[in-house]
């Protein structure tokens, strides 16, 4: 955005931003710096677009489970060795919770600012237990076709809806 990314000429009502899972892996950002670095983002993005709303994405769920558990076996909040993406105890659900609720009180505190839960799109629940909706995330961190079309669907409507676009 520093580099001529958001142009001044682009005149958008809605900037929509989804970051910050890929810095949860590489190069193994804590959830502290994850959300300063998104908020970092944001405030750049309304100081270069004071006029438009801002929504903010939430980070989609992940999971290093062969099973798409999103609780794995050790529940470990932070990463444990280089790479929290080759670390099998590193469970990414609650950092990624963890960042997603401090995303979503940062945005109810500014008017322009929007937070959209689209989590409960790829979740799927069985016994009582968590897991990625495989049929929408087969590699349990990019959505799919079919997982891009209900989640389009569910910005379409939430821009409707929510926005008035």
């Amino acid at each position: 955005m520093q580099n001529g990314e958001v142009p001044d000429s682009l005149k958008a009502k809605v900037y929509w931003l989804l970051i910050g899972t890929n810095d949860l892996s590489t190069p193994k950002c804590s959830a502290e710096v994850v959300y300063m670095g998104i908020i970092a983002c944001v405030e750049l993005l309304m100081s270069k677009k004071p006029n438009s709303i801002i929504v903010i994405n939430s980070i989609l769920p992940r999971t290093n489970e062969r099973n798409g558990s999103l609780l794995g076996p050790h529940h470990i909040s932070e990463p444990n060795g280089n790479n929290p993406a080759d670390d099998k105890s590193f469970d990414f659900w609650p950092v990624i919770n963890t960042i997603n609720q401090e995303l979503e009180q940062f945005a109810a505190k500014h008017d322009k600012v929007k937070f959209y839960n689209a989590t409960d799109f790829f979740l799927a629940k069985s016994n009582g237990a968590m897991f990625i909706n495989k049929d929408l995330m087969p590699d349990q961190l990019h959505p799919n076709a079919a997982g891009h079309q209900v989640w389009g669907n569910g910005i379409v409507n939430y821009l409707k809806n929510e926005i008035g676009v």
